[in-house]
């Protein structure tokens, strides 16, 4: 099975389980009403859900929304009101008939379904997505959003989805950067970096500049 649930209180595996057909679950999103999971998998709950499915969170019914990525979802993002956002290493998303262009990043309309115009797509995959006040921030694998130099951690536009001026100032020192996690405070955005060793960091959300926080081997992704 590529899903488990424990109960908190007994730390003991309990009987829920989804029947899924694939290879790997990466993320799962809890909602205001729904659990989103992504990943690589054809079916779920023997129907076709290609990487991308959506349960109820009380009864686990699953929804028929269905985007289907031709390819893995690393991260789902589901906003109160407003939009459903996921990233990963697609190219093409179909909310409805036919195939729509879509690189690594996708936002929809939660109340449509409608597929949102994106101006500019990362050049490589998606990790993680958060969505914090005005902006999205999203991290991976890219050098670039669209025309924009953009290296490991992006943020964009909540409402135009356009890249923001916000570009943190990390060094590959001539080594490809992987950024696999974000998570926010009410001042600071947290990551965590990889390229030749594991390291984590954070900046200030308002300015963009990188923090004096503990982090073994952080200056080798800090650029002067």
């Amino acid at each position: 099975t590529l899903l488990a649930r424990v109960d908190i209180g007994s730390q003991s595996l309990d009987e829920w389980s989804l029947s899924i057909v694939g290879s790997s679950i990466r993320d799962i999103e809890i909602g205001s009403q729904n659990l989103f999971f992504g990943g690589e998998f054809t079916e779920f709950e023997n129907e076709q859900r290609v990487n991308l499915a959506v349960v109820n969170k009380s009864d686990f019914v699953l929804s028929p929304f269905s985007p289907e990525p031709n390819e893995l979802v690393s991260s789902v993002f589901e906003e109160i009101e407003g939009t459903i956002s996921f990233g990963g290493n697609f190219e093409t998303v179909k909310p409805t008939s036919p195939l729509i262009p879509r690189s690594n990043l996708a936002v929809l309309d939660k109340a449509t379904g409608e597929l949102l115009d994106i101006p500019a797509h990362p050049n490589s995959i998606i990790r993680d997505i958060i969505i914090e006040d005005d902006l999205i921030f999203v991290a991976g694998d890219f050098t670039q959003f669209g025309d924009s130099g953009r290296l490991g951690i992006a943020s964009l536009d909540r409402q135009t989805l356009e890249v923001t001026s916000f570009a943190l100032s990390l060094s590959s020192n001539g080594n490809a950067i992987t950024v696999s996690d974000i998570e926010t405070d009410e001042n600071r955005v947290y990551f965590v970096a990889r390229n030749t060793s594991k390291i984590a960091g954070a900046f200030d959300k308002a300015t963009g500049n990188l923090l004096d926080w503990p982090s073994e081997n952080l200056s080798s992704l800090v650029g002067n």
